[in-house]
């Protein structure tokens, strides 16, 4: 499990990402995605890895929270057609996909990579530093938008 330092590096980098002017490839309702370039055969709708972002602003009386999660492009595209606005695309996502939006959960091990393919793909600055007290080769990266 990476520190929380890690962590908290590749949340920042997620949120610049997402902040930056690079037009995500599907958005619709509290959700925006970004399709890892190159990952699962290709820029096919349905295969592959996607960074996802919810905006729970957008929602009745919630708070102004941004998740950030990964999702199999399949996985995006079953969200966008559900019936029912976000509400509902939520229950989907949080009860027959499984995902879990809060709480301490391990990143994927790859999550770095993704986020720096996305980020080349769009255009998007990012510099790789090693955690602060060494060297540790997690190629995690940092913010430093452009």
């Amino acid at each position: 499990m990476p520190s929380p330092d890690e962590l908290a590096r590749l949340a920042s980098c997620m949120h610049v990402l997402f902040a930056s002017s690079a037009q995500p490839d599907v958005e619709f309702g509290v959700f925006r995605a970004f399709y890892v370039p190159g990952a699962g055969g290709g820029d096919a709708p349905a295969s592959g890895p996607a960074l996802v972002q919810l905006d729970l602003s957008g929602l009745r009386s919630a708070p102004h929270v941004r998740l950030h999660v990964v999702l199999e492009r399949r996985q995006v595209a079953a969200l966008r057609d559900v019936r029912g606005g976000d509400e509902a695309r939520l229950a989907v996502l949080t009860g027959e996909m499984g995902v879990r939006l809060l709480g301490r959960q391990a990143p994927r091990p790859d999550l770095p990579a993704l986020v720096a393919a996305v980020a080349e793909a769009k255009g998007v600055a990012l510099q790789v530093l090693a955690a602060p007290a060494a060297d540790d080769g997690t190629g995690i990266p940092a913010v430093a938008a452009s």
